[in-house]
């Protein structure tokens, strides 16, 4: 298993995939998770 390097910033990505996925849920085409990511990174100033 290879270590994290930007642990602090792995973790706040993670929040990001779990508030998009807690909102969408499952079932949708990729391309509109992808989408939810970059609004929700934008909204946390990525």
């Amino acid at each position: 298993m290879s270590e994290i390097i930007e642990k602090e910033l792995s973790y706040l990505v993670m929040q990001a995939a779990f508030e998009v996925h807690s909102h969408l849920g499952p079932g949708f085409p990729e391309v509109l998770y992808e989408e939810a990511m970059v609004r929700e990174l934008t909204e946390r100033n990525f």
